[in-house]
């Protein structure tokens, strides 16, 4: 019996590492990626973490839609950190690098008062 409620966890365990992407993943699995992990609480931070990454330097529309929904997203203080970003919410970061396209989208996060205060907040300072 406990082997065949393990089954659907281990299934579930090797879908989930499926989708993580890689580094350097085209800009669209890592958008789709976030899009589908927004509200899944067992998503892989790494995986998150790296699917942001990916988007920083993408200057479309669609990543800084994307990446908007991550601001209030902090990576967990125990994360050890490699590279050149410390900040504690990537999707900071991953906007800055996204330039003018990422203007409407924070805007809006700052204008939205259902927004969560660390979104809006971040948003302001990715703004500034």
């Amino acid at each position: 019996m406990r082997t065949l409620l393990a089954l659907p966890l281990t299934i579930l365990s090797m879908a989930q590492a499926q989708t993580c992407p890689k580094e350097g993943t085209s800009a669209g699995e890592a958008i789709s990626f976030l899009e589908e992990s927004k509200f899944d609480a067992h998503a892989n931070y790494v995986c998150v973490i790296g699917a942001i990454r990916n988007l920083e330097y993408v200057h479309t529309r669609k990543a800084a839609d994307v990446l908007v929904e991550y601001l209030d997203y902090r990576r967990p203080a125990d994360e050890v950190v490699t590279g050149s970003s410390m900040e504690p919410y990537p999707a900071i970061s991953a906007l800055f690098g996204v330039g003018k396209p990422a203007l409407p989208p924070l805007v809006r996060v700052v204008a939205i008062s259902y927004r969560s205060k660390t979104a809006r907040d971040n948003a302001v300072k990715t703004i500034m």
